[in-house]
């Protein structure tokens, strides 16, 4: 059985990874994937994010993956990769942090996102908006 860790930010994530994306994911066979919603309780470093990180994962042989759901607003400064991030769009900005972290963490059973918007604002935005908005439009066959 493989174990999907995400690791939230604060805890309307863990909600929202617990009563909502977890049953999604499982539901084809719980005997294959469980998932769990680690929370970094809002404030941390680089380094306490990697620690944990890295101890979820265990040993290389471990059947677990990791991911992140943290938000770009409260990312902090010692994040691999912010100062270029800067530099960049938004969206492109977001895809080089998740990049430098992977590279930092290096182990693939590891998928770092990141949350372009603060993800309590998108609970608040109108979905209709949202669909429109999104950098990645549904085709229109």
């Amino acid at each position: 059985m493989t174990r999907l860790y995400v690791v939230c930010e604060g805890l309307t994530e863990v909600n929202f990874v617990t009563q909502l994306l977890k049953a999604h994911l499982e539901a084809p066979d719980p005997s294959l994937l469980t998932v769990g919603a680690p929370n970094l309780r809002g404030n941390y470093t680089y380094p306490q994010l990697k620690k944990f990180v890295k101890n979820l994962l265990g040993s290389p042989a471990s059947l677990v993956a990791v991911t992140t759901m943290v938000d770009l607003f409260k990312i902090p400064g010692d994040y691999p990769g912010i100062a270029d991030a800067s530099n960049k769009a938004p969206f492109e900005g977001v895809q080089h942090l998740e990049h430098q972290c992977m590279e930092d963490i290096g182990d693939r059973r590891f998928f770092p996102h990141l949350q372009l918007h603060e993800f309590e604002a998108l609970l608040l935005a109108g979905l209709t908006v949202l669909k429109e908005q999104h950098p990645n439009p549904p085709r229109r066959d």
